[in-house]
């Protein structure tokens, strides 16, 4: 793993992390989210959302999932 790369970065994280990717996008391909998410030691989680191209993920029928996600890393810090 290179020093520069976003996996050694995750790997340093220590607070929780939600990924949202589009499946569709061609710009940054949603193997980089899943390699990112492997790396990751803390809580995380992956949303992959269908068809969704890129800056496409943040769409009215995924925030349910991010907020359901936000409430329980609230939770789960009290």
């Amino acid at each position: 793993m290179d020093a520069v790369s976003s996996e050694h970065a995750a790997a340093r994280i220590t607070v929780p992390v939600l990924l949202v990717h589009g499946a569709a996008d061609v710009d940054t391909r949603p193997e980089h989210s899943h390699r990112v998410f492997r790396a990751l030691r803390a809580p995380k989680q992956l949303i992959i959302v269908p068809g969704a191209r890129h800056n496409e993920s943040l769409r009215p029928d995924v925030w349910p999932a991010v907020e359901n996600w936000i409430d329980r890393v609230v939770l789960q810090a009290r």
